[in-house]
């Protein structure tokens, strides 16, 4: 019975130290800051937009082998809003949303061309797209120089 008390002892006051040198390690394990997760919202829209360019360049006109690029967006859609929830600074959250919400017409549009591509030839449909891409880009490029007043690190 002494043996199982003096186990029972030691067990405990092992887990008692584990518990203490894990609590020690995490208190000393920095928090990312607001600016880093907005940085790494950035990371990952650049590497996202990088890789369905790649399949795009490969691609015929908007084909989507086998829905990479739909599913790409979708990912893009539902992980840059787990960045966004994440940060705790009211400004920088509001920047860093300001950002999402200046890509999502860009993403619609992308998304409308692969379900109905248009005549690319249509001089007509030429000057309307051009006038939109270029709302479409100064909008995110605002919204993406804003975050970066605020997180300089955002975007590198």
């Amino acid at each position: 019975m002494r043996r199982i008390r003096n186990i029972a002892i030691a067990v405990l006051a092992l887990l008692v130290v584990a518990g203490g040198v894990f609590w020690y390690v995490q208190s000393r394990t920095p928090a990312k800051s607001d600016c880093d997760i907005a940085a790494d919202m950035m990371a990952y829209r650049k590497t996202t937009g990088d890789e369905i360019s790649a399949v795009k360049d490969k691609a015929d006109d908007m084909d989507d082998p086998n829905g990479y690029i739909l599913k790409k967006y979708d990912a893009w859609q539902s992980q840059v809003p787990a960045y966004i929830d994440q940060i705790k600074t009211p400004d920088i959250k509001a920047r860093a949303q300001a950002v999402s919400d200046a890509d999502g017409p860009l993403i619609a549009w992308h998304k409308g061309l692969m379900a109905n591509p248009p005549d690319f030839s249509d001089p007509a449909w030429q000057a309307s797209n051009d006038a939109n891409l270029k709302q479409i880009s100064d909008r995110i490029d605002k919204a993406t120089k804003d975050l970066r007043q605020v997180c300089p690190n955002a975007g590198r």
